[in-house]
């Protein structure tokens, strides 16, 4: 089933295995339930990614990912916006995942 928005495809992904939230720091890619572990970005690979649009609002884009570390196995999502709100750093790991997904 496909999400309807950013809230059904966090609850989607969680349910499916990706229950960790992670989060771009000057070290690299973090999960929030694990302080001491930070990774580069190409340590962690997307699995599963959903784009939207706001409906009254189609500047307010945003990506929610199914991403996993590769070192651990640790499973999380990763929620970020696109276009002209993606911040550097997000920007900056976003090129350097892996993208694993089926094309």
């Amino acid at each position: 089933m496909t999400p309807k928005n950013v809230e059904e495809a966090v609850e989607q992904l969680t349910q499916e295995g990706y229950r960790d939230i992670f989060r771009v720091e000057g070290c690299g890619m973090k999960a929030a339930s694990r302080a001491q572990c930070c990774h580069p970005p190409e340590e962690v690979q997307i699995e599963r990614l959903y784009r939207f649009e706001g409906d009254s609002q189609p500047d307010e884009q945003t990506m929610v990912m199914g991403v996993r570390c590769l070192p651990d196995g640790n499973a999380g999502t990763y929620v970020v916006p696109h276009g002209p709100k993606l911040s550097r750093l997000d920007a900056d790991a976003l090129s350097r995942l892996k993208d694993i997904r089926a094309r």
